[in-house]
């Protein structure tokens, strides 16, 4: 990399941008932080990276360079063509099905796991802006410029510079321990995106032609939900219970199952929004039935139901949220009897919070 420049790496378009940035910087001494740059590469590939740049001074203080650090954010923007990308795909199926319960039902599902998406975008734009690494690298950078004719008695034992070795371990666990974290957010970025995608593609083939049935663990579907769902739970410090009994794997449509409990948990979560209780709880539960049937609670202590809403709970259309559509339940309630199953609500009334039960049978009656 010696005597090499941008123009050497990156395509010009690239190079002249990062150039004219680094003239910047040495000619006025200001920093830049976290700017968002797209490398051109001269093989056809593109990256995507977050790049904090430094003035780089000598012992007098003279700029006399640069010094920086770009961090690969190139999955996070992969991730987010995706979701612009099935974004698309989900306006091309509204206006091709005919059918406005099943565009109204994939926006509601798909809206519910956006704020997912927008949670984990959210927790990566901040981790990188808060983040010193850059700073601290340029610190030890100067510190070793400046004793550079005299490393020997600088990294004796009796000089401070024999607790570099020390922070620069330090610095690295740091750098490995917000990789980590960055690499978990983009995970949870990419599991939901592909949710988002099953979802439209089942909404897209809605006439009967199902999913892919495969066996699954019926809490660990459950602990997704809740994973969606995990950043509202925690802004409106919802005490979550989970109450799960031991009960065998299914032979399920996970995403059918999961379109079920996402919906019920976000109903859940806006009726405890509007609770009196002095402690909002949200309890989930599992258990399996003397009928062979296994059973998935998700119960609240939130505003209940009242009587004469009851008979039209799972009616399209109806909702008694200012901002609902009235197309969750009803949706949910045809998905569990396309898996065999039934959705069931019990209230004992306004102010006393209500619960809804998923039924799924023990043996898939699918083919």
């Amino acid at each position: 990399m010696v005597g090499r420049t941008d123009f050497d790496i990156y395509l010009p378009e690239h190079a002249r941008k990062a150039y004219a940035d680094e003239q910047n910087i040495m000619r006025t001494g200001q920093p830049l932080i976290a700017k968002l740059e797209k490398e051109l590469h001269p093989d056809g590939l593109v990256t995507w990276v977050l790049s904090t740049k430094m003035p780089w001074r000598d012992a007098r203080d003279k700029i006399i360079g640069t010094l920086g650090i770009s961090r690969d954010i190139t999955p996070l923007k992969e991730a987010e063509a995706r979701l612009e990308q099935v974004h698309q795909q989900l306006v091309d199926a509204s206006r091709t099905a005919g059918q406005a319960e099943v565009a109204a039902s994939v926006l509601h599902n798909v809206g519910n796991v956006l704020n997912s998406v927008n949670v984990s975008t959210s927790i990566i734009q901040s981790r990188v802006q808060a983040s010193t690494i850059a700073a601290d690298v340029t610190r030890v950078a100067d510190l070793l410029k400046q004793h550079q004719h005299n490393m020997a008695a600088f990294f004796s034992p009796e000089s401070p510079g024999c607790k570099v070795p020390l922070y620069l371990q330090r610095l690295a666990e740091q750098i490995a321990s917000a990789q980590a974290g960055l690499l978990t957010e983009i995970e949870s970025l990419s599991k939901n995106v592909d949710h988002i995608k099953t979802i439209v593609f089942m909404q897209q083939n809605f006439a009967r032609t199902g999913g892919i049935v495969e066996r699954h663990s019926i809490p660990a579907l459950i602990d997704d939900a809740l994973r969606v769902h995990a950043a509202g739970i925690e802004e409106r410090q919802i005490r979550v219970v989970r109450q799960f009994e031991p009960v065998p794997d299914l032979m399920v449509d996970k995403h059918r199952v999961l379109q079920i409990l996402v919906n019920l948990i976000s109903n859940a979560k806006w009726a405890l929004l509007g609770s009196s209780a002095p402690e909002r709880v949200l309890t989930v539960g599992v258990h399996r039935n003397g009928d062979n049937r296994l059973r998935v609670s998700v119960a609240d202590n939130g505003v209940g139901i009242s009587a004469e809403n009851f008979d039209r709970l799972f009616r399209h259309g109806f909702t008694t949220r200012p901002d609902g559509h009235g197309f969750g339940l009803h949706s949910s309630i045809l998905a569990a009897r396309e898996l065999g199953g039934d959705l069931l609500a019990h209230s004992e009334g306004l102010g006393r919070g209500a619960s809804f039960t998923l039924e799924l049978p023990c043996q898939s009656n699918r083919n």
